[in-house]
């Protein structure tokens, strides 16, 4: 009976995964947060902290691709007037001492290298690629479109950082309607560990759900 159980519970699971209706989000996976003169790493952050979910992530682009499963890259590209129109609250997120680094030294800027993915990553040429100007993916953005473009109403995500843009894509993709699941070792943050788990416990108990790579493919 406890097999049936776990079986059924499983079925369920896979049911969010077909090439009809399901998309891949991988989210700021690039070199401010991930490579050596990023701003993670000029703000004496430890950027090596996205290595552990490299790996997971090629795994579940791979896995995507066998399905011909969109993968949608959703990563942080502003302009000079993106950055004007933020609102002060926003702004200090980037510099909340003096001695750090902000965006007024040229960060996170559209269209630079500082923003494209890191090359451990199989990006490819027929990939989506959405810029986003706030943590979310879905803030004036073109995202909503395309997911409805592809027809899509299942979302896996992953990237960096959990707690944060990941989690705040997650939760605006489920305010909208769509069916949501964050695979949690495609993820990773170097937030305190109690944010993790606390980003972690709401994407499994409010935005949908939140499962190893395992229990997907």
């Amino acid at each position: 009976m406890v097999g049936f159980f776990i079986n059924m519970v499983m079925k369920s699971f896979n049911q969010y995964v077909n090439n009809n209706s399901t998309a891949i989000i991988i989210i700021d996976m690039i070199h401010e947060f991930c490579s050596p003169g990023g701003w993670a790493d000029l703000n004496g952050l430890d950027y090596t902290y996205c290595d552990k979910c490299i790996q997971p992530i090629n795994k579940l682009i791979s896995y995507g691709r066998s399905l011909n499963l969109p993968i949608i890259w959703v990563n942080w590209g502003m302009t000079e007037s993106d950055i004007l129109s933020l609102p002060k609250n926003q702004y200090l997120l980037w510099k909340k001492k003096p001695d750090e680094i902000g965006l007024e030294a040229g960060l996170f800027r559209k269209g630079t290298k500082r923003v494209e993915v890191i090359s451990e990553l199989d990006k490819q040429d027929e990939d989506y690629n959405i810029d986003k100007v706030r943590m979310t993916g879905f803030y004036q953005t073109e995202l909503n479109n395309l997911l409805k473009q592809l027809k899509i109403t299942k979302i896996l995500f992953a990237g960096v950082n959990t707690d944060q843009c990941v989690l705040s894509t997650m939760a605006d993709a489920h305010f909208i309607g769509y069916d949501c699941i964050m695979i949690t070792d495609c993820c990773a943050t170097n937030s305190p560990p109690y944010a993790e788990r606390g980003a972690v416990y709401n994407a499994d108990e409010v935005y949908g759900k939140a499962l190893k790579l395992n229990e997907i493919i």
